[in-house]
């Protein structure tokens, strides 16, 4: 293979790498078409280029060889910090093997291909990365669970001591908070538009859970909702150790409590409806 053609293949591919890694900061289902369909026609390309068995072997690992060296010592090493980014990462690799399957095909299977590449790029950015997500932050794909709910004690805005007890024969949706994330004052607006969606349920039933943080003042929490003037009804933990015991180690995280006893939704508060819906059926 000349020399000439393995420093372009080197350069272009990491060139390729470090032009797309912004796409990140947009989001990375979006980086993550981006890449698997430029590293797919551009190893496509290159081995219908090559002159022999050797020289595709060649291709494969020149173009391969910069993002290994760059994102699997990077996720080896913070792999905690850098899971956010793995689908997008895995993307150099995805398009590099469908590019090296694709050269090797006839035309029916090439079209197949192809169109799986493509059907594959239009899930991961529409739906599969949300689902990578929420897998991350909640510890489930869909939301669904179904996890014993611990003894709970909680304070309305009255003062009033709330356990699993208030809960039989209902259906209560928590979102737990704090006064540090951005994101939980962005989901209240959702959360108020579901409270008067289920207004005529009186078996649904729901709270906005404030966890303390140490920099809050005496009474933060609920100061912080009625500056904002919201209506949905407001729960206020004395300290963390109630998110602990339900497992809450994300903001915002919405649980659904069954009967005061179970847990069957652990995630985010535009993933309810199906549990709700399901429950109502019952």
């Amino acid at each position: 293979m000349k020399m000439k053609r393995i420093v372009l293949l080197f350069v272009f591919s990491t060139i390729a790498m470090f032009a797309l890694t912004p796409l990140g900061m947009y989001g990375h289902q979006y980086k993550f078409s981006a890449v698997t369909i430029l590293y797919f026609l551009f190893t496509w390309y290159f081995l219908c280029k090559a002159a022999n068995l050797q020289e595709k072997v060649w291709v494969i690992i020149l173009i391969l060889l910069p993002p290994a060296a760059l994102y699997l010592p990077a996720h080896l090493i913070n792999f905690e910090n850098t899971q956010k980014s793995i689908p997008s990462s895995a993307a150099h690799f995805i398009g590099i093997s469908a590019g090296a399957l694709v050269s090797m095909s006839g035309r029916p299977l090439k079209i197949g291909l192809v169109t799986l590449v493509l059907l594959l790029c239009v899930w991961t950015t529409s739906k599969g990365y949300d689902l990578w997500l929420h897998k991350l932050n909640f510890g489930t794909f869909t939301g669904s669970v179904s996890e014993q709910s611990p003894h709970f004690s909680l304070s309305d805005s009255e003062g009033n001591v709330v356990t699993n007890s208030n809960f039989n024969e209902k259906l209560v949706v928590m979102d737990f908070w704090t006064t540090s994330c951005g994101i939980c004052f962005k989901k209240f607006p959702v959360l108020q538009e579901k409270v008067q969606a289920y207004k005529d349920h009186p078996q649904i039933e729901f709270y906005a859970v404030n966890i303390p943080i140490p920099r809050d003042t005496l009474g933060q929490g609920q100061r912080t909702i009625e500056n904002l003037g919201y209506s949905f009804p407001n729960f206020f933990a004395s300290g963390v150790e109630v998110a602990k015991a339900f497992g809450v180690q994300y903001y915002p995280t919405v649980l659904i409590l069954k009967d005061g006893k179970e847990i069957v939704y652990r995630g985010n508060i535009e993933g309810i409806e199906d549990e709700i819906a399901s429950y109502l059926n019952q």
